[in-house]
């Protein structure tokens, strides 16, 4: 099983919250203070993922656990979940030994593809710049984690995803809301949400622009939202503060 640190699982001893806390810090440093140097706009995804990953991956970062944790509370065994954007296919690897599900990933490169198919791990070719959600297969479940802030148009594709989901659709993005981030602006610069290029994020939200977002598409009844990372306690106490991220699954009503 692709079990993370201890450091990254969601229950707390003294010594974690401590360790968390001091993760957050540094963090909160990088995320303030830093400007890195612009670096080539991504092109080729494959020269991508191979900068990015082996074909011996390692375990999840403590963003993807808490994700696929959330999200496996969520799913039935035997339930076919199809990861838009999967990567090396790692979360679709914990879900399958956690909620015993039938993992499919699509992604646009071919080396992780090949990732995929050395984790036994059905894959699919998909290039969102191209439209080609209409190509997937039908699926239980679909997962869009760190992708709908790279799209033009998410409105879009997540009722696509949604018509051909037989149950509902899981997307995680950035909570803009961020202290952080909001400390960022007042210190004169926007909030730093990429690593390589300005244009990787092209949509922003935050916890009260998601629920709005939600409630214009008309998906406000059916949607849970769930804020995660960020400072522990006060990322529960007020979360489109002091949460980093949201998760939030959108349920397929049965006239869709």
């Amino acid at each position: 099983m692709n079990h993370p640190p201890a450091s990254t699982r969601t229950s707390f001893t003294p010594q974690t919250f401590l360790s968390r806390i001091a993760e957050e810090a540094r963090s909160f440093k990088r995320l303030v203070f830093h400007t890195p140097d612009i670096g080539p706009a991504v092109t080729d995804y494959d020269a991508y993922w191979k900068s990015r990953l082996s074909l011996d991956p390692g375990p999840l970062n403590p963003f993807q656990f808490e994700r696929a944790d959330w999200t496996s509370k969520r799913l039935s065994r035997g339930a076919v979940v199809l990861d838009v954007g999967c990567g090396d296919g790692g979360i679709l690897a914990h879900l399958r030994e956690t909620a015993g599900i039938v993992p499919v990933g699509a992604d646009v490169s071919s080396y992780v593809l090949e990732i995929l198919r050395k984790r036994d791990i059905e894959g699919v070719k998909l290039d969102l710049n191209a439209g080609g959600v209409d190509s997937l297969p039908e699926a239980d479940h679909f997962l869009a984690f760190e992708v709908l802030e790279h799209v033009q148009n998410p409105e879009a594709l997540l009722a696509s995803l949604l018509r051909k989901s037989r149950r509902s659709v899981f997307f995680s993005v950035p909570n803009t809301g961020y202290f952080a981030y909001r400390l960022r602006l007042l210190l004169g610069r926007f909030p730093m949400q990429w690593r390589v290029h300005p244009g990787e994020h092209v949509r922003f939200w935050t916890l009260r622009d998601m629920k709005w977002w939600l409630d214009q598409l008309g998906w406000s009844e059916q949607a849970t939202v769930h804020v995660y990372r960020g400072i522990p306690v006060l990322n529960r106490i007020l979360p489109g503060l002091f949460g980093m991220g949201m998760i939030v699954e959108v349920v397929r009503k049965e006239t869709e």
